[in-house]
């Protein structure tokens, strides 16, 4: 187990990292949230699919869950830095994905 004296110094180091980057810290929080929701999401509507296979919910139970697991996924994207994709573009869409990209 480690000591209390061999976690201070990294105390200190993290409090000291934080002070001088607290945005990058913020970031970091929230994609990791993003990830914990769009997982949560994922394990959820797969719960239901499986559920809706066995007679056990309802299709719109699925969409609900269909829907939640989108809203995870755009803040997931968001949180990570990927840019917005025009409404109705096709993910594998090469022309979609130049026009996405910043110019070099």
């Amino acid at each position: 187990m480690t000591d209390p004296e061999d976690l201070a110094p990294i105390g200190r180091e993290s409090r000291e990292a934080i002070r001088h980057d607290p945005e990058g810290l913020r970031r970091q929080v929230a994609r990791d949230l993003a990830t914990q929701a769009l997982c949560a999401e994922a394990h959820r509507y797969a719960l239901t699919a499986r559920r809706l296979r066995r007679g056990d919910t309802s299709r719109e139970q699925l969409q609900a869950c269909q829907g939640a697991l989108e809203t995870a996924a755009v803040f997931y994207c968001a949180a990570h830095g990927h840019p917005r994709r025009e409404p109705g573009a096709d993910v594998g869409d090469a022309a979609a994905d130049e026009k996405s990209q910043p110019p070099h």
